[in-house]
């Protein structure tokens, strides 16, 4: 039992390294109904980025909250963008775990930003390179002079890539 989960549901919140639950990279994108918990709902959305269309599918729970998005390219899981608290590591971290978690329970941990866009943490771990850490734009964080605040928060996971993020 994690938390107030049940054991069986334990898997459906599991973050992997290529994935969430039953969903992974690489998977054909038609066999999604198939991938998730029946309990979620999925919404298919074609939006412009940059100029050009791409395919995202909206996931959210029963009462509508939006648990995670998946990106499709040439008809597979492209990226999985996890945006609810639920889903968590192996070890625990997830969406508002802080960054002085991620260090205990990450040693091989990596830090990088794109400027006025995002900064996000991934893990030089083989099974675990897939995962994007994301982190608010905290100004206190400052590349410079190597100060990275332990209490800064986890906001989003990205799980391979995204149209966001390249």
């Amino acid at each position: 039992m994690v938390g107030d989960l049940p054991d069986q549901a334990v898997d459906d919140y599991l973050i992997k390294g290529n994935g969430v639950g039953k969903v992974v990279l690489d998977s054909d994108i038609s066999e999604i109904k198939l991938l998730l918990a029946p309990k979620y709902n999925m919404i298919k959305r074609r939006i412009m980025v940059e100029n050009e269309f791409v395919i995202i599918y909206k996931i959210e729970n029963q009462n509508r909250k939006p648990l995670f998005y998946i990106y499709e390219r040439d008809g597979k899981i492209w990226g999985i963008q996890i945006v609810d608290e639920l889903f968590r590591t192996e070890r625990g971290v997830g969406i508002g775990s802080s960054l002085g978690a991620m260090r205990i329970y990450y040693t091989q941990l990596n830090i990088f930003a794109i400027p006025r866009k995002v900064t996000c943490l991934w893990i030089d771990q083989e099974n675990l390179k897939e995962i994007k850490f994301i982190i608010a734009d905290d100004t206190r964080i400052d590349f410079k002079t190597e100060r990275f605040p332990f209490d800064i928060k986890i906001n989003s996971i990205l799980i391979g890539k995204s149209p966001y993020l390249n």
